[in-house]
């Protein structure tokens, strides 16, 4: 028998908004991005005495997974808690903000409450979802992985997505006759691979289920701009949420795998 559904949080980036408003196009320092501990509370066990999850991430590109993981969340009664924090890696990396000219020493500190939060949470399964950092460096992940690991919660690293080198909704409205004009090449927006590979292997040595976004976003060597009527970015790094939503089925075969035990 399952232990009884807990909850789901995930770290770095943008505080949930109002139930069936995730995603919208604001800058993050509209959202409430220091928000920590946010509750969403789907469902107690409901799915037949199964488990829940608990997502922690990165940031804004944790955060454009917030329509995708509302809908699985409701789908498959997952109670659901954010653990966030603007401009933090979960990861030991080092962060610098170049608005603030320094050394981002704030997220030391986030990172050891936020660990401590999700340990007191007792989840069944974390969430590491990612924005692959420049400053990447193997004993940084494996640093905060090998603590995840000792919580005793299911793994799953969601891998980061492609990051477009210009502003995609204003390409496509410079080209809405040709909205191919605005496709990306894979071997540009999925950068820093070396760095997305890393995180990959100890990810997976440390036992975690790794979730590649890729194809549901790239395919044949290019990252097109709109997939399936929707438009896929809404900026010039994060899926707009229209198109995260309409990934909730590429997620939920994972989920339900997880979540089964």
């Amino acid at each position: 028998m399952g232990r009884p559904r807990r909850r789901c949080g995930w770290s770095r980036g943008f505080s949930p908004q109002p139930s069936g408003r995730w995603g919208s196009p604001q800058r993050p320092e509209e959202a409430g991005q220091n928000s920590f501990g946010q509750d969403r509370g789907y469902g107690r066990g409901e799915n037949g005495g199964g488990r829940g999850s608990c997502a922690c991430g990165d940031g804004s590109h944790a955060y454009q997974w917030g329509n995708a993981f509302n809908a699985l969340g409701l789908k498959l009664h997952v109670r659901v808690v954010t653990v966030i924090k603007s401009g933090c890696s979960p990861e030991v990396y080092k962060i610098t903000r170049e608005d603030l000219g320094r050394e981002y020493t704030e997220c030391p500190a986030w990172r050891k409450t936020a660990l401590a939060y999700i340990k007191k949470l007792k989840p069944d399964v974390i969430v590491v979802a990612n924005r692959v950092q420049y400053t990447t460096v193997r004993a940084g992940a494996e640093d905060t992985f090998k603590k995840l690991k000792a919580m005793g919660s299911d793994l799953v690293y969601l891998a980061d997505t492609p990051k477009p080198t210009f502003n995609i909704p204003d390409c496509l409205a410079e080209n809405s006759a040709n909205p191919a004009e605005c496709t990306l090449k894979s071997e540009t927006a999925v950068d820093l691979p070396d760095f997305r590979k890393l995180e990959r292997e100890v990810a997976e040595q440390y036992g975690a289920t790794v979730i590649n976004p890729l194809p549901a976003l790239c395919a044949d060597g290019y990252c097109p701009a709109v997939i399936g009527g929707h438009v896929v970015y809404w900026d010039n790094s994060h899926m707009s949420g229209g198109y995260a939503k309409s990934l909730e089925p590429f997620l939920e075969p994972t989920f339900r795998k997880v979540l089964a035990g």
